[in-house]
């Protein structure tokens, strides 16, 4: 689910998760293999020094008019493809255990939000200020029912963010929900998915990925492109959400049980529960989001500069 909201003549954006996931809860092993990746670097080319004869210095040293060096503006294709959080390297481990808090009511599903969102911010800091943006915290609301008015819109989704107040938004009830109806551990594990992916957004409006890639789907000609540029979006946010688990799988710890559930809700989240095809096939949705968490590495997440088979 999208948003768009103009505030002051700017568009201000918004993402959520939809319905692309079961309604049913987990009941069968999934069979997708998914691969290992190593993460990759490019090549750095440094020119070789060359050496010239010196030249004898005027006696008379010439005016110069004083320059001002300008820096050329990126376009917003230069920003998705070739964004510095992509040569930030290996995310840190924030070293965090999962929260011992159970979604069995509201407090409880707060709880466990409440205290995911330090880890996150300890894991992702270090990487935006290496790629040289502003950090910021994202402001986390959780509301009790399944829909709720911010100021991108309605939120009635699990997860919601607003990047007019860089809030990210979850519910209770869904969590409570499958909690009561559902194997408990994959509950957990689809809500540390949702928050991860929901900050997976808002490390896209810190180094304006969002907003450039909004501003690329509005150029886009017809509904077919624009729904493949809002895929890249949402698969982005999955793979980002990965590798704050991948980097944290010995401590959270995303193993055993956990792990079995957690990659059983990546091989099983997409738009074939969604009316509308903008977050992407779930074979597509495990690929990206195991890629993540095998290489704990956000340049292995560049879904803008991928084939569009691999975004469908």
């Amino acid at each position: 689910m999208v948003a768009v909201v103009l505030i002051g003549g700017g568009a201000v954006v918004a993402a959520g998760l939809d319905n692309d996931e079961p309604t049913t809860g987990p009941t069968i092993t999934p069979a997708t293999t998914l691969p290992t990746l190593t993460p990759t670097t490019e090549p750095t080319t440094v020119p070789a020094p060359t050496s010239a004869a010196p030249t004898k210095p005027p006696t008379t040293a010439p005016t110069k008019k004083p320059t001002t060096k300008v820096t050329p503006r990126l376009t917003n294709t230069q920003i998705v493809t070739r964004n510095r959080i992509y040569f930030t390297g290996l995310l840190p481990a924030s070293r965090c255990a999962e929260p011992s808090a159970r979604p069995t009511s509201v407090a409880g599903v707060r709880a466990y939000y409440t205290r995911f969102l330090p880890c996150l911010n300890k894991a992702w800091r270090p990487a935006i200020v290496k790629a040289g943006y502003r950090y910021r915290s994202p402001r986390l609301l959780v509301f009790a029912g399944t829909t709720f008015n911010t100021p991108c819109g309605l939120a009635s989704v699990t997860g919601y963010y607003c990047g007019a107040t860089e809030t990210i938004y979850l519910s209770a009830a869904k969590a409570i929900s499958n909690y009561r109806q559902f194997d408990k551990v994959w509950t957990r594990a689809d809500m540390a998915f949702t928050i991860a992916h929901e900050y997976g957004h808002h490390v896209q409006m810190m180094t304006g990925i969002m907003v450039a890639s909004w501003d690329r789907q509005y150029d886009l000609a017809g509904k077919s492109a624009q729904l493949e540029e809002s895929r890249r979006r949402e698969l982005q946010a999955s793979c980002f959400s990965a590798v704050f688990l991948g980097a944290d799988k010995a401590y959270f710890p995303v193993t055993g049980n956990f792990g079995y559930w957690w990659r059983w809700a990546m091989a099983n989240r997409g738009d074939q529960w969604n009316p509308v095809r903008d977050h992407g096939d779930k074979k597509w949705h495990a690929w990206w989001s195991m890629r993540g968490f095998n290489s704990k590495n956000p340049g292995l997440c560049n879904t803008y500069v991928a084939s569009s088979t691999t975004v469908s």
